[in-house]
């Protein structure tokens, strides 16, 4: 079990005081980088970082389900924290522990004054699985002052974690909740009226050189929010690890969110209603948590759904029709499947781990709705697919008479004195004249 915090205090001043530095590292902090001097740490002396972004949606689950993990008090909270993150990013830390087997370390940690890491949890985890175990672990350690000042050490943790462009080992949706971290940290908050004002790019950057422009910042907070509606319309508010697998659905699904507007038609073929929309993302919702792709195969069907097109006519949800056809399906034979759905607080009351009970009956909903989620999107899809053939056959139609008609319009003679195949002409003309006559005949049948 690691030492208590004032244990582990104790233990790395004591290190720093009476023994010298057996190497160093380029750390930045304050605005600069510096070398500092790196001392040989035994492992016992250091605790994880629950607020690592690795981790940052399974503690926070934790936190929901459990209350919040203590590790001075509970060697199993460690050790959990420590699953997170060998599970995070399970065939890399094989290959770290492979490789501490073989060379020992080859990077240092970076430690606040009370052990915990700040840079290099990973290693730490990898550190616990070794065999044999390695019990010292090469650590800058920190000032006492950096373990009170919060946004320092949220900068020094986020310039380690993300010193390059990549976010490498991150789960699809921690990356998101990381940055409402940061945003809120350096000051940004959200209005009244739904938009973020305060937002500081330059130490947001810093920490995190792949946001290059305050649009990426604020799409990355509205995936949060989407996420996070996402769980609360599916019966589990706040258990961010049933997101996981479904970024892609959520990163198809976000621009249409901020395009339909109640009482617009700007991408419907009709002004759509505060209620309409509301059940199109409550339809999209339960598709992405049945994690349907389209069947036999296909891939990303459900983008027919999710995407807006421009007049509404190409998309599902634009297109009138096509969305009586798929919201009458779905309330027939989706919805019934969905209202046997328990919510977590029901999940609570019963025996057993209610996260494990929500997987167990996700996974029952996506095979029974399968089926008609196939049928929904794909018989939508054709009635799209029939209206474009149709408007495809009358425009041709209409361009072929407009055609004929500028031939008589600027005179030219008929027929014409040089023709290069007599023959084939006359086959063009006799085949134009049948066809012709076979749409004449459809034509005129139609009331």
């Amino acid at each position: 079990m690691p030492l208590n915090q004032a244990e582990r205090r104790e233990t790395l001043q004591k290190l720093k005081d009476e023994n010298e530095p057996i190497g160093g590292m380029m750390v930045y902090l304050e605005g600069s980088s510096k070398r500092m001097p790196t001392y040989e740490v035994p492992i016992e002396a250091l605790i994880y970082n629950p607020q690592n972004g690795r981790i940052r949606t399974k503690v926070l689950t934790h936190k929901k389900l459990y209350g919040p993990l203590d590790q001075d008090n509970n060697e199993e909270d460690f050790k959990k924290i420590g699953e997170m993150i060998y599970e995070s990013a399970k065939s890399k830390n094989e290959q770290t522990i492979a490789s501490l087997n073989k060379m020992g370390q080859q990077t240092a940690a970076v430690v606040t004054a009370d052990g915990v890491v700040v840079g290099g949890n990973r290693r730490l985890c990898c550190f616990h699985r070794t065999n044999p175990k390695l019990n010292f672990m090469e650590c800058v350690i920190l000032d006492k002052k950096y373990s009170e000042n919060k946004s320092a050490l949220l900068i020094l943790e986020k310039t380690l974690q993300h010193a390059v462009d990549a976010q490498e080992d991150y789960g699809a949706t921690e990356k998101y909740f990381e940055c409402y971290d940061l945003v809120t940290e350096f000051g940004g908050s959200k209005g009244t009226d739904g938009k973020w004002t305060g937002i500081d790019l330059q130490q947001i950057r810093a920490c995190m050189p792949r946001y290059k422009s305050e649009k990426k910042v604020i799409e990355d907070l509205q995936m949060k929010e989407l996420i996070e509606e996402y769980l609360k319309v599916t019966k589990a508010p706040n258990i961010l690890t049933q997101a996981d697998k479904k970024e892609g659905y959520f990163v198809d699904l976000l621009p249409s969110t901020q395009a339909y507007k109640p009482d617009k038609d700007d991408w419907c073929d009709r002004k759509v209603s505060r209620r309409d929309i509301a059940k199109w993302k409550e339809i999209c919702f339960y598709v992405a948590k049945a994690q349907f792709q389209g069947g036999d195969g296909e891939q990303k069907v459900y983008r027919a759904l999710f995407n807006k097109s421009t007049g509404g006519k190409k998309s599902i949800f634009g297109n009138k029709d096509a969305w009586e056809i798929a919201t009458k399906i779905y309330d027939e034979k989706v919805l019934p499947h969905i209202n046997k759905l328990s919510s977590y607080e029901d999940l609570k009351k019963q025996e057993g781990d209610p996260v494990f009970a929500l997987q167990a009956e996700e996974k029952k909903y996506q095979e029974d709705v399968t089926g008609a989620l196939s049928e929904m999107i794909n018989r939508s899809k054709r009635l799209i697919e029939d209206e474009e053939l149709e408007n495809f056959a009358e425009q041709k139609v209409r361009d072929a008479h407009r055609s004929l008609e500028r031939i008589e319009e600027k005179g030219v003679p008929w027929p014409p004195k040089n023709i290069e195949d007599l023959e084939d002409l006359k086959k063009i003309t006799k085949d134009l004249r049948q066809r012709s006559e076979k749409i004449d005949r459809s034509v005129q049948k139609l009331k």
